[in-house]
């Protein structure tokens, strides 16, 4: 589970299915709070962009490749391990 921010709200976001190096499937919580178009913005250089939505299903496109990202995210505090 990865914390961002869109619309000045927090949000959860649950990577599922990855489909590129730059694009992944998420659950996201509350799902009410994005729409297509949206940025979440995880940290100062991690964004992604919502290019589709239903219900709580989200397709996001990342600004850096899945090895960046992840990499950062497992060192930063706005990653949680669910287990």
């Amino acid at each position: 589970m990865i914390f961002g921010t869109v619309n000045k709200k927090k949000i959860k976001i649950t990577l599922h299915s990855k489909l590129s190096l730059r694009s992944w499937e998420a659950f996201a919580k509350p799902a009410k709070f994005v729409g297509v178009g949206d940025i979440i913005k995880f940290c100062s250089n991690i964004n992604a962009k919502v290019i589709a939505s239903r219900d709580a299903h989200v397709k996001l496109l990342f600004n850096v490749a899945d090895k960046v990202f992840l990499g950062n995210f497992f060192k930063s505090s706005n990653f949680k391990e669910i287990g």
